[in-house]
């Protein structure tokens, strides 16, 4: 990182690894597996692994105001294949698919008062995907070409804030089978693509001291997800809930 005055600029480099799960490997130990020693073919799975790189620069307003744009890469790597029915090859990861999503964000804050908060960030993002037949395509399941998130967080009074949000997704394709051994990536066709999602959500929050009991810093809230019944899905046929609404508390002991 290096910066000068209110301005920052950023590099960064991440690697995530995913270790398999027993979806990965349940057909291998059911009494009809090809598989004789399912030990032995666990020992050549490999985890999945996603690199990314990373350049951002922010620039600061103290007190006032914050503006970010962040330039990003994602390689991915030994996809697993999830065998949810069928016969169980030798290979657990797919030896050809891999992925890169190339992004650009851009986000911002500001404060006009001091009790009040708001962001707002877009993020576009540019997938190339090959499927384990080797043929590549330019989108993938559950990422969606453009995201927009936008909020308020309104400090109301000293005990009572108020939090609003809302998310929209755009040009977004399912993909709940998409790792099985017999589909892939290039196979994602328009009838796999969802309606574009946008939700609002709202959260009212009290706190509270009780020193009898040692609390401190404790909390009762209302919220409401999907406040304007938004009909959407994440996988067709499989309808999201629509507007709800509940209460709670968080209790924190001294």
């Amino acid at each position: 990182m290096a910066g000068y005055a209110n301005t920052d600029l950023n590099f960064s480099y991440a690697r995530g690894v995913n270790y398999p799960t027993a979806v990965v490997v349940m057909n291998a130990v059911v009494s009809n597996s090809t598989i004789t020693d399912p030990a032995a073919w666990w020992q050549k799975i490999k985890p999945e692994v996603v690199d990314h790189y990373e350049v951002g620069v922010t620039h600061t307003w103290p007190e006032l105001a914050s503006v970010s744009v962040t330039a990003f890469k994602d390689k991915g790597k030994d996809r697993f294949q999830a065998y949810m029915y069928g016969m169980v090859p030798a290979v657990f990861n797919d030896p050809v698919g891999r992925y890169e999503i190339q992004g650009l964000e851009v986000s911002g804050t500001l404060s006009p008062t001091a009790r009040i908060e708001c962001f707002a960030s877009g993020t576009w993002l540019d997938p190339e995907a090959t499927g384990n037949n080797g043929v590549e395509c330019d989108y993938m399941p559950y990422t969606p070409e453009f995201q927009f998130q936008a909020g308020i967080n309104w400090k109301v009074t000293e005990t009572v804030s108020l939090y609003l949000d809302m998310q929209h997704l755009q040009d977004l394709y399912q993909g709940t089978v998409r790792r099985s051994n017999t589909l892939n990536y290039a196979q994602l066709t328009e009838a796999d693509k969802l309606s574009d999602i946008t939700l609002f959500n709202a959260r009212i929050a009290y706190s509270f001291d009780y020193a009898p009991m040692q609390l401190k810093g404790s909390e009762l809230f209302l919220a409401a997800n999907n406040i304007f019944d938004e009909h959407y899905e994440y996988a067709k046929g499989y309808e999201m809930p629509g507007a709800t609404v509940f209460a709670g508390a968080s209790l924190r002991f001294r």
